[in-house]
């Protein structure tokens, strides 16, 4: 549904402050399954989702202030792996529960970790 509105306004972090973020919807599968690689424009990028694309994975869709963000994260059970710091600050996820996010250098919003 497209609508016309006045003004817009999105709760952004500044680099390093830290907001909350509700996770609308989690996703599990493969991450080609879960990523459109063909899509990715920057050669890097492209190649690192190339060489995991067929490990298992979750996405969240996250809600901030009313606009979605969507973050894919390879399962794994290595201590230093996203998957295993993020479980082991939240316990569990599920839908309806708010995590924390912050903006980057390059203002890429990034999930807090630790």
């Amino acid at each position: 549904m497209v609508e016309e509105v006045e003004e817009i306004s999105i709760p952004l972090p500044k680099v390093g402050e830290k907001i909350k973020a509700k996770v609308k919807a989690i996703y599990r599968g493969r991450v080609e399954e879960l990523v459109p690689i063909e899509r990715i424009r920057n050669d890097v990028v492209r190649q690192r989702y190339e060489n995991m694309k067929g490990r298992e994975a979750i996405q969240l869709v996250l809600d901030i202030g009313g606009f979605e963000v969507r973050r894919t994260i390879p399962i794994s059970t290595r201590p230093n792996s996203r998957f295993y710091r993020l479980m082991k600050k939240y316990g569990k996820l599920r839908k309806g529960m708010e995590i924390e996010v912050t903006t980057d250098a390059n203002g890429r919003l990034r999930i807090v970790y630790d």
